[in-house]
């Protein structure tokens, strides 16, 4: 279930609990993504973390999924926490190339989600730094050919995933963890002519 709150009320009562909630555009960042997150907190009231990600397509219906190393069988979408002041689109880029290797000159921006798309973590997993769940800007890009021939998920760090396909928004929906398939439902609605 899609929930729709304002933000005050959607951060600072702890007895809502909403799967996933949709909040406004005003607040996804003034000058939105080129302004970003400049100016705000990190986390939102100690509880849902600011985050990038995109629905990455090859402009032939098919998008690109992570498999997760920590997760066997758990596909996704690329995605990343912000740091302090970072702008979305920047943070979206930068932690693609550090996860996957696939630089930004391979990205063509088509969209964006006009606001932030919240998710909560399973009670047994939040904690301090995590925080309660994601606050995400979610965007659709579509990959130049040759973008996939740089993917190398071992350039930094411990990597966070083991494998990639091409697959449908349809069938990633059905892959993703629980906890994230309802914004994976909306975007496969409302990023859809994008994805044929």
């Amino acid at each position: 279930m899609l929930l729709t709150y304002p933000l005050r009320v959607a951060i600072l009562s702890a007895e809502i609990n909403p799967f996933v909630t949709c909040l406004p555009p005003g607040l996804s960042a003034g000058r939105r993504r080129q302004e970003g997150v400049k100016n705000m907190p990190n986390k939102f009231s100690n509880f849902f973390r600011l985050n990038a990600a995109a629905v990455i397509t090859d402009g032939e219906g098919r998008v690109l999924a992570f498999e997760r190393a920590d997760q066997a069988g758990s596909w996704q979408c690329a995605q990343g926490g912000c740091n302090d002041g970072e702008a979305f689109l920047d943070c979206f880029y930068r932690e693609l190339k550090e996860e996957t290797e696939i630089p930004r000159r391979f990205l063509k921006l088509l969209a964006e989600y006009p606001s932030l798309l919240l998710y909560e973590f399973p009670k047994k997993v939040r904690d301090p730094k995590k925080g309660r769940g994601q606050a995400q800007k979610w965007f659709v890009f579509r990959l130049a050919k040759g973008g996939t021939k740089s993917i190398d998920f071992n350039g930094h760090g411990k990597p966070e995933f083991r494998a990639w396909k091409w697959t449908t928004m349809k069938q990633l929906t059905r892959e993703v963890v629980p906890f994230k398939r309802d914004i994976y439902k909306l975007l496969c609605k409302d990023f859809s002519k994008f994805l044929k």
